[in-house]
């Protein structure tokens, strides 16, 4: 199972607005896409074998809160 639409157009919004902000370095930016592209893959290959009913996006806000990711 590969994530749903959602989650992909959430990364590709996700890189694209990493960054944005003037007081970042070029390779600062390229550092932190690559950190984020690096989870994407990572939670991608864990949602083709896990065994929860939940919907992609669901289990990937479970799998945030699990980690203790806040806004």
């Amino acid at each position: 199972m590969r994530m749903d639409e959602r989650l992909i157009k959430l990364f590709h919004q996700g890189l694209s607005l990493l960054g944005s902000e003037n007081e970042m370095s070029f390779d600062d930016v390229k550092i932190l896409r690559a950190f984020l592209a690096e989870g994407f893959y990572k939670f991608s290959e864990e949602n083709k074998h896990r065994q929860s009913k939940k919907e992609d996006y669901a289990w990937m806000l479970s799998q945030a809160n699990k980690m203790g990711v806040n806004a």
